[in-house]
């Protein structure tokens, strides 16, 4: 027979070093009743607590733990401490439960609820027929995801076992334009039909090319703003074509980049006749390299490390991942900008550096990055009669104490802080908040955000090997 003891798992995806602890709950169905046989379901997320720009880290969930509820509906786990985790809360026919704010030490109390869902089509507006494409819906306040997938041929969906509330959707067809990010409620236990219109936007064409040689990119990649919606590649000569584009104007910013290019933007005026032509003269950019290894001078294979830098209101994210030997090569650097690289790996300690200018062969060598030991900075959130505050957001400001190891602060620091200086979590149902990847710095503590011009309420000095007491914040 199972025992709530029994329920406790060891994580194998996280080295040793990466603090972890116990999660424990209770998961009770719509009446109150205790919720036997539930899948609950830990995935931790690389691309969360810092404003992140790579989008495919972003969402991408990478599962740590798993178990059931036993007859009395409790659960137990082992979650790393203080990084980023999704709580999924799987028991057919109820919604599902997810949260990304928990934070171990205290009980969690899981309130499962009557399924919603949402059912319908995407609409061509000039044809009135059915359009294909994908879409994704997340909760307008805790920005946790609610459903993503595509629709069929005629542009038909249906997205069960959804939680109540409220809700945001963007769609992204595959030939009609892209309307403005919708927003709907939903009802407990509702079913919503809908029929969402999409214009049916213009042509655009073009041409990639080298800006030094004039011959043409192949597979470059082109499309709509920073996040290339409706991305194209460009043919063997470097022509492209993108269908609806344009369908939420004024303007539209469109993108293009290739390996080892930097990427350049064009704005399109949709006050213009169609059909519109961007052509794009890429220039080469600048090598990042360099090798990651842990304490020992070992190398660290699958880190992620992301060249950061600022060209007016752009902001360039050129990731990748360091190779069995914890070698990296970021292309496509600006030769003309200053930035930053940034370190994050499971089990250490994330990292930022100011980066040194391009050499004479437009490499910056960044020679060898020693990860460390991470850090752990807690705490609870109250409000002036001592009780907890849940769903607060909570920032965590500043960087590793050897930042300008090998370059001064760049000049551009200012703006690029808002990604690469400072952490975000929101409080969970007990005021917990946790940051678990902190190296060695000092370090400044907000209820908000930088762009919320939230002051900082305490300063902590975060040093190698010494436990942090848990702080005590009031709002």
């Amino acid at each position: 027979m199972r025992t709530f003891a029994s329920l406790f798992v060891v994580i194998s995806s996280l080295v040793a070093q990466a603090p972890v602890t116990a999660l424990v709950g209770t998961v009770l169905d719509p009446k109150g009743q205790a919720a036997p046989d539930a899948v609950v379901t830990v995935s931790r997320c690389d691309g969360r607590l810092f404003r992140c720009l790579d989008l495919q880290l972003r969402n991408e969930w990478v599962e740590v733990a798993r178990t059931r509820t036993d007859k009395a509906g409790r659960f137990g786990l082992q979650v790393p401490l203080g990084l980023a985790l999704r709580v999924e809360v799987d028991l057919p026919p109820f919604a599902r439960w997810i949260s990304e704010s928990i934070v171990t030490g205290e009980d969690q109390k899981v309130r499962l609820e009557a399924a919603c869902a949402v059912a319908g089509r995407l609409v061509n507006a000039a044809t009135g027929k059915g359009t294909p494409g994908a879409l994704r819906a997340w909760h307008p306040e805790t920005q946790v995801q609610l459903f993503a997938g595509r629709t069929d041929a005629e542009g038909r969906f249906r997205f069960e076992r959804l939680p109540s509330g409220p809700y945001t959707v963007d769609v992204e067809p595959d030939e009609a334009g892209q309307p403005d990010w919708l927003d709907g409620v939903l009802d407990p236990g509702e079913t919503e039909t809908v029929e969402w219109t999409c214009p049916e936007g213009s042509l655009l064409t073009g041409k990639v090319t080298d800006a030094a040689t004039g011959e043409p990119i192949a597979g470059a990649r082109i499309g709509e703003g920073w996040t290339f919606d409706k991305a194209v590649r460009s043919g063997a000569d470097g022509t492209y074509t993108l269908r609806g584009f344009g369908g939420h104007g004024p303007v539209i910013a469109v993108h293009a980049d290739a390996p080892g290019y930097a990427r350049r933007r064009i704005d399109c005026d949709l006050g213009e006749t169609a059909p519109y032509t961007a052509d794009f003269a890429l220039e080469r950019g600048a090598d990042v390299v360099g090798q990651i290894v842990d304490g020992s001078g070992r190398p660290i294979a699958k880190a992620y490390v992301a060249a950061v830098t600022t060209t007016g209101p752009e902001v360039p994210w050129l990731a990748t991942r360091s190779d069995a030997n914890g070698r990296f090569v970021c292309t496509g650097f600006p030769r003309r900008c200053d930035g930053v690289l940034m370190v994050r790996h499971a089990g250490h300690a994330s990292v930022v550096y100011s980066l040194p200018r391009p050499a004479g062969d437009g490499q910056i060598d960044f020679g060898t990055v020693r990860l460390q030991t991470p850090l752990v900075v807690r705490g609870i959130l109250r409000d002036d009669a001592g009780s907890p505050v849940p769903g607060q957001l909570v920032s965590l400001r500043g960087v590793n104490a050897d930042m300008t190891w090998l370059a001064p602060m760049p000049s551009t620091w200012g703006f690029l802080q808002l990604y690469c200086g400072e952490r975000q979590v929101r409080t969970d149902q007990n005021g917990a908040f946790a940051f678990g990847d902190v190296a060695p710095g000092e370090y400044g503590v907000a209820i908000g955000s930088m762009t919320d011009a939230a002051p900082i309420l305490e300063i902590v000095t975060v040093a190698a090997g010494k436990e942090l007491p848990a702080l005590q914040l009031t709002r």
